[in-house]
């Protein structure tokens, strides 16, 4: 009875030193260079045997195995955080067969040099011509300058100036001013309508029933 009591203990040790040496080696044991799948491959690591591979173990990416990656996973299984540096994965991280872990970006290479430049588009519409019937007559009615063919006075403040082309939908208008040595008449009002196809008419007046010369400007607007 002493014996067998003996024999069952001597097994219990046993089995606890091959237990406690199988546990060693698996948490703190050095590291073994292996071509099986491992979701924790920093970069390519050697043996001491100068075996290129993949150190299983090295969950910290450290290239070797070590008390840390232990610890880390002893922290991992208890449900307490495990800070990683990058680019190794958090523990637990499934990646798939045959691929590493991303090493850092490179440099961002240097911008090309531009195309060449396009052809210039179609010419768009041409726009409105601007103000072209335009002239300086004197007080005397004499035309000093502008695109008008003749000016004439009728009368006193009574003016007329004609255009070399039809102006009958066009709108005109003058203001005294400089024309060129003749009266100008600051206090004088003017009054410029087209009465025909031609033909713009032009009234100057200091009142309503006083008519008076003065040199004036006129613009006809189409």
């Amino acid at each position: 009875m002493r014996f067998t009591f003996v024999v069952a203990t001597l097994s219990l040790v046993v089995a606890s030193v091959v237990t406690t040496v199988l546990v060693t080696n698996m948490l703190f044991g050095a590291g073994t260079v292996s071509s099986a799948n491992t979701p924790f491959e920093a970069e390519t690591a050697v043996s001491s045997g100068g075996v290129e591979g993949i150190i299983q173990g090295d969950v910290d990416c450290g290239k070797n195995v070590s008390p840390v990656d232990s610890l880390k996973v002893l922290r991992h299984d208890a449900g307490l955080s495990v800070q990683q540096d990058e680019p190794c994965p958090d523990i637990g991280t499934v990646i798939p067969t045959g691929e590493g872990i991303p090493g850092p970006q490179g440099p961002q290479g240097d911008e090309g040099p531009a195309g060449p430049q396009g052809p210039a588009g179609p010419q768009g519409e041409q726009g409105q011509a601007g103000i072209n019937l335009w002239a300086n007559v004197r007080s005397d009615g004499t035309l000093e300058h502008g695109t008008a063919v003749s000016a004439s006075r009728d009368s006193k403040g009574d003016y007329n100036v004609t255009f070399g082309q039809d102006i009958g939908g066009c709108a005109a208008v003058a203001t005294i001013g400089t024309a060129g040595g003749g009266i100008t008449n600051t206090n004088a009002r003017i009054y410029a309508h087209v009465p025909g196809s031609e033909k713009v008419s032009v009234f100057i007046f200091e009142d309503p029933t006083d008519p008076a010369d003065s040199d004036f400007h006129v613009i006809v607007v189409c």
